[in-house]
């Protein structure tokens, strides 16, 4: 194996623990496969009250890294923070990572063969888990409006069936199978494919920005899980979320379903 790996990073006041465990994570993962790829790291701060460093990232990031660090003054909202660094991207490929997720070390290693497998794949999804081990179910089905009003008051495992599907439940999730979308929180991606669908669509300011790229990329090949890839995810319960967060959510459904199509 040999390239080039981009990765971009967006953060807005994350706790400084997860975020010095994700760039801790991330340093391993690379430094598994340092002798091959040169990497570039573009960190992007959307406006936190104290935003960290470029001499903190260079003590949590590998020093073989190139790193970018963006300090933007206001919050443009998570695509479009992304966008200042896909913009610029001439790597191979491309890793999209929350600052509060957490790759395994050998992700990297992991991804790369099974894109050096798939040349139709154009994006690799992950096996998730939150930190008490329990599983996420990162790839997902086009959603009904019906399953995520189900999921957003928390009676989705009561009602079974259909989030079971949103979430590939009634596959075998230990071998890899096609997907439609993914989660924006862990996204592996050929570059080519993610300049050339634009990036993400700047009229999501947060939420559902994942879920229209990956259907822009699967125009462009193939979405795949891969549960062999894991990452642990420590947020991402929108329940747990503010006022503000639910307004975006909401909003973000309406451009989403008005754009792609409404399901019941």
């Amino acid at each position: 194996m040999a390239g080039q790996l981009s990765v971009s990073i967006v953060d807005y006041n994350c706790n400084r623990d997860r975020l010095k465990s994700t760039l801790e994570h991330l340093t391993a993962a690379i430094n598994y496969v340092n002798h091959s790829f040169k990497t570039e790291i573009h960190f992007i701060d959307n406006g936190s009250v104290a935003p960290v460093t470029e001499e903190t990232l260079q003590q949590w990031l590998p020093d073989t890294a190139e790193i970018k660090l963006t300090l933007n003054y206001h919050n443009p909202g998570f695509g479009a923070a992304h966008n200042q660094a896909i913009r610029h991207l001439d790597s191979d490929y491309h890793l999209i990572l929350n600052p509060d997720a957490y790759v395994a070390e050998d992700f990297l290693e992991v991804a790369f063969r099974a894109f050096e497998e798939d040349e139709k794949a154009v994006l690799l999804a992950p096996k998730g888990s939150d930190l008490a081990g329990d599983p996420l179910y990162l790839a997902k089905r086009y959603p009904s409006v019906t399953v995520l009003i189900q999921r957003a008051l928390g009676i989705a495992a009561r009602t079974g069936s259909r989030n079971a599907l949103y979430q590939y439940q009634d596959m075998d999730l230990e071998v890899n199978f096609p997907i439609e979308l993914a989660s924006g929180c862990c996204m592996l991606v050929r570059t080519p494919s993610l300049v050339r669908s634009g990036g993400f669509n700047e009229r999501f300011f947060l939420y559902f920005e994942d879920y229209d790229l990956s259907l822009r990329l699967g125009r462009l090949g193939d979405l795949k899980y891969v549960p062999d890839l894991e990452v642990v995810h420590e947020g991402g319960n929108t329940r747990q979320k503010s006022v503000a967060h639910w307004m975006n959510f909401l909003r973000s459904a309406v451009i989403f379903f008005s754009q792609h199509g409404w399901r019941i």
